[in-house]
C-alpha cells in the first residue's frame, strides 16, 4: 500500500522529495508478492509523476540526464507493460528519442554527443522503434566514430 504523508505531492518533486513524502507501507501485505506489488506500484507512481507529457521524456537537470532517464524509464515501463497509460508514456518517449535526431541536428559537441548516445539506439531497438531513417543515419554516424572495435560512450552522459 502506498500512502502520502504531509500535504501530499504537488508539482514536480525530485526523487528524494517524492520518496520522503510518499512512504511504502507493507504492513498489510500478506506475503512477498504483495510487498513486491506495493513497491512496483510506488515506482510506477514515481515514473508517472516525473514524466513530462509535453516533452515526451523524463526530465533531468540537463539534456544528457534527460536522455539517460528517458532511456532507462522507457525500457523499464516497456518490460513491465503495466497498462495503457504506461504504454502511452513509452510510445511518447520513443517518439522523443527518434525526434532527437532532428531536434539535435546542430553540430555543437554536446548536441552531437546526445544525438549519438549509444543507449538511445539500444532503447529504440528494444522498443521496436529502430526503423526510422534518421535514427539509422545517426546510428551509422555513431559507428563511423568507432575506435579499435569499440564505440565510445559520450563524455557528458554516464550510464
Amino acid at each position: 500500500m502506498v500512502a502520502e504523508t504531509g500535504a501530499g505531492v504537488s508539482g514536480l518533486l525530485t526523487g528524494k522529495d517524492f520518496f520522503a513524502q510518499t512512504r511504502l507501507d507493507t504492513d498489510g501485505c500478506a506475503d512477498l508478492e504483495e510487498r513486491d506489488a506495493a513497491l512496483a506500484a510506488l515506482l510506477l507512481r514515481y515514473l508517472r509523476h516525473r514524466f513530462d507529457g509535453r516533452q515526451g521524456a523524463w526530465r533531468g537537470q540537463d539534456d544528457p540526464e534527460t536522455l539517460r532517464l528517458t532511456c532507462h524509464a522507457a525500457e523499464v515501463l516497456h518490460q513491465l507493460d503495466f497498462d495503457h497509460s504506461s504504454a502511452e508514456m513509452v510510445a511518447q518517449a520513443g517518439n522523443w528519442l527518434i525526434n532527437l535526431g532532428f531536434a539535435y541536428n546542430g553540430q555543437t559537441p554536446e548536441r552531437v554527443e546526445s544525438r549519438l548516445y549509444p543507449s538511445r539506439f539500444k532503447t529504440l531497438a528494444y522498443l521496436g522503434r529502430f526503423d526510422d531513417e534518421q535514427v539509422r543515419r545517426d546510428f551509422l554516424e555513431l559507428l563511423d566514430g568507432e575506435r579499435d572495435g569499440l564505440v565510445g560512450e559520450p563524455a557528458g552522459v554516464a550510464a
